[in-house]
């Protein structure tokens, strides 16, 4: 059900012409309505009509020719009223609305008059009926009541019934107490449609009292389809039309288009509904856009599917006006989107609460709907640091997955004054790595040290954008930022902070030379093992040519030779003879000495 306020944000999507205040009127059920539908049977179909004029609800009995069903009331009497047609119950149903509104003297107010609405439903129960053949379409087909079928050349029957799908399931009668029997009481001379109410009773009865049969709902199908009277009485909101035909799922649109237009929209129908329910003291009617009384069949252009989404639009519309956004542009927007629209909705509210909602970022949120929430938060990040231009948001939108990313990149450019076309163009072209980017040029832009060569370096290795940055902040702030150097970092990115530490310990020995660099230049992976050795045998004097061939044949025992070097030299033994026990065994180069004097003790 709709409370009064939810129906005042009804008009924004249709309009009821010929009576505008439809939704402050109270819908009165006659009392002859009433008491036609007493007296139906399980199951009896209605045509419903709805008089504008004096707001009164009308419930007339229907049938269709050669329906299998006895045209009259549960007690076996002619109704008072009734009505029969050709088409079959519950279609377009435009000439028994027609015949309704004659019957009810309602002609007048009918067709293109526009007093008239026109529905569909069907009391609950099982409802029974004998057949020649299978009716042709689903259509015809009701939920919840059994079909049974005569075979004309062997004159047997099978008993099948009709699901809530509408689906048919033959059922064994003999699974089914006594309906053999009563079956057998059938007369042969006559055709199952031609059955008298007193002949089927006995069948119908044991049906019923089955446990399939037991079904309870007071209404058990509706139908809020009338192509004679709807779309008369009744105008969707062109806006609301773009978005139901953009919601609809490929082929056959023009059918939905066509069906919309018969309909009754989803608020019309809940109130006449509810009002029904209320007079008649039937529950189960409410919240129609998810309810299994209305059919969802191909076959039906799918009827509840319509009522969702109208349902969708009503709480997207809600949302718009609880933003104080309410307005035909942006009902627009999510209507030309709408398989994004609860994304585009969500972010014209982002870009409303940041007051940027204009023509220009609405264009923005729209160019790639499907990210228009990322879109929409990257465009506030930019307004905040007061950098929202036109240039940026289209950088932004033309990076839409990654559009967050890439403002956060901005900002961290612009707070460093380098939010540059050059600087941006890299961010975009390696929008992964954005916020990396960014950070390693603005250390660099902080050490002042963005330079062009600093730049090509961090662009060539942007996925070690960071630590290559600090390599070069490390080695300008220790004054050897020289192209050599630069170039090594360059080389060797994955390595940059191991070799910029190393460089700096030779630099700061005084033993930064090429021939020391190309060793760190040939394992880049051992670089911090390789510049302790150095630095130990510069110190200790023995930086030799011989003790660096050492080094470079076992960097990943640079240390431990070292070590040993400069012991063997305190002990006057470093002997081409011991430097040869190195080179074999550099792993346990630290033992030698160990050894060497065991050996001299015993």
């Amino acid at each position: 059900m709709f409370a009064q306020s939810e129906s005042e944000s009804f008009v924004s999507f249709h309009s009821v012409p010929k009576c505008e205040d439809f939704f402050s009127r109270e819908l009165i059920l006659t009392d002859k309505s009433k008491e036609l539908f007493e007296l139906g049977s399980d199951g009896q179909g209605y045509i419903g009509l709805v008089d504008l004029k004096n707001c009164q609800i009308h419930l007339v009995p229907a049938f269709n020719k050669n329906d299998g069903l006895v045209h009259v009331d549960k007690n076996g009497k002619r109704f008072t009223q009734w009505l029969q047609s050709i088409q079959q119950l519950g279609g377009n149903t435009g000439d028994l609305h027609m015949q309704s509104a004659s019957i009810l003297q309602l002609g007048d107010k009918a067709g293109a008059n526009g007093l008239l609405m026109g529905f569909g439903l069907w009391k609950g129960g099982i409802g029974v009926k004998f057949l020649s053949e299978m009716p042709e379409s689903s259509l015809r087909l009701i939920p919840n009541e059994y079909l049974l079928v005569k075979n004309n050349n062997d004159q047997t029957w099978q008993l099948m019934y009709v699901n809530q799908k509408r689906e048919t399931e033959i059922i064994s009668m003999e699974t089914i107490p006594g309906l053999i029997e009563a079956i057998n009481k059938l007369p042969n001379t006559k055709k199952p449609e031609q059955l008298n109410y007193e002949e089927r009773r006995e069948v119908e009865q044991v049906l019923r009292d089955s446990d399939l049969g037991k079904e309870n709902k007071a209404i058990k199908f509706l139908k809020n389809r009338s192509s004679s009277q709807n779309m008369f009485s009744c105008a969707y909101d062109p806006i609301y039309t773009v978005f139901f035909n953009n919601s609809l799922t490929a082929g056959h649109g023009s059918a939905h288009s066509l069906a919309l237009r018969r309909e009754l929209p989803l608020p019309v129908f809940q109130k006449i509904m509810d009002s029904i329910g209320k007079q008649l003291d039937i529950t189960g009617l409410e919240r129609l856009q998810e309810s299994p009384l209305i059919p969802d069949d191909t076959n039906d252009n799918r009827l509840r599917f319509h009522l969702k989404i109208e349902s969708d639009w009503m709480k997207l519309l809600e949302k718009l006006a609880q933003n104080n956004i309410l307005t035909n542009e942006n009902k627009q927007v999510i209507a030309d989107n709408a398989k994004h629209a609860k994304k585009i909705t969500n972010a014209l509210i982002t870009l409303a609460k940041g007051n940027i909602l204009t023509n220009e970022n609405r264009e923005f949120i729209t160019k790639h709907p499907e990210y228009a929430d990322i879109v929409s938060n990257a465009l506030i990040l930019l307004a905040q640091e007061n950098i929202l231009t036109s240039i940026n948001g289209r950088f932004i939108v033309d990076n839409a997955p990654y559009a967050e990313r890439v403002s956060k990149a901005f900002i961290i450019l612009a707070k460093n004054e380098i939010l540059t076309d050059e600087n941006k163009a890299l961010i975009c072209e390696y929008y992964p790595y954005a916020i990396v980017i960014s950070n390693a040029l603005a250390r660099l832009a902080q050490e002042k040290i963005l330079e062009k060569e600093n730049r090509d370096i961090i662009v060539k290795n942007y996925q070690c954008a960071e630590v290559v940055s600090n390599a070069l902040m490390f080695l300008s702030q220790k004054k050897i930022l020289t192209n050599e150097n630069r170039d090594l970092i360059a080389e060797h990115p994955q390595y940059a902070s191991i070799l910029s530490n190393a460089l700096v310990k030779l630099a700061e020995t005084d033993i930064l030379n090429n021939e020391n660099r190309d060793l760190l230049a040939k394992h880049p992976e051992h670089a911090g093992k390789i510049s302790n050795a150095l630095v130990k045998l510069a110190k200790a004097d023995i930086l030799t040519d011989e003790n660096r061939d050492l080094i470079e044949k076992h960097p990943q025992h640079a240390e431990k030779i070292s070590e040993a070097l400069v012991q063997l030299t305190q002990e006057d033994i470093l002997t081409n003879e011991n430097r040869k026990r190195i080179d074999e065994d550099p792993e346990n180069a630290d033992l030698i000495l160990l050894v060497h004097r065991t050996f001299n003790k015993s």
